[in-house]
């Protein structure tokens, strides 16, 4: 039998997270709670993605990851979750959003949704809300629809999504 402790391919790694994020969330939804064996499967799993910088990733941290494991761990919090408030606000812009790693820029609508949704989860406010509205207030074309980047893009019902959720 397959336990999920074993780690995955490196290629399907945030896929793994995704699937145990999405999981959880079903059995959210369902009102139904892991059991104890599971839970602990389920940090265990989660683990092995935990990076030095505070984040979840494979080689580096990501939005992506991090957002994921902090989903899947929702019904156990646990030790995971240290470092993951100073890593993501790493990620935070005074400009507004959040960007994928600390390194880099926002420029996508999801990036800002999982930066929010990880803040939230870790219990603490966004430090630049009015800036982030504002992002994502450009974000919106004239059809009413968002784009998932400022510079082009067109709408669509998974960026409306985001932008909603996020304000």
């Amino acid at each position: 039998m397959l336990s999920i402790t074993q780690k995955p391919y490196y290629e399907l790694s945030n896929s793994f997270l995704q699937s145990l994020a999405r999981a959880v969330a079903i059995l959210a939804l369902r009102h139904e709670e892991p059991s104890s064996e599971v839970k602990t499967e389920l940090v265990e799993a989660v683990r092995q993605y935990k990076r030095p910088e505070g984040g979840f990733g494979v080689d580096h941290a990501s939005i992506y990851s991090t957002h994921n494991a902090v989903q899947a761990l929702s019904f156990s919090p646990s030790d995971c979750l240290a470092g993951v408030s100073q890593w993501i606000r790493r990620c935070e812009w005074k400009t507004g959003g959040f960007s994928q790693t600390p390194m880099n820029t926002p420029n996508y609508l999801d990036e800002i949704h999982r930066g929010l949704s990880i803040i939230r989860a870790v219990n603490e406010r966004p430090r630049y809300p009015q800036e982030t509205a504002s992002f994502i207030g450009q974000l919106q074309n004239a059809n009413g629809g968002f784009r998932r980047a400022a510079d082009s893009g067109i709408s669509s019902l998974e960026n409306a999504y985001y932008a909603l959720k996020a304000r």
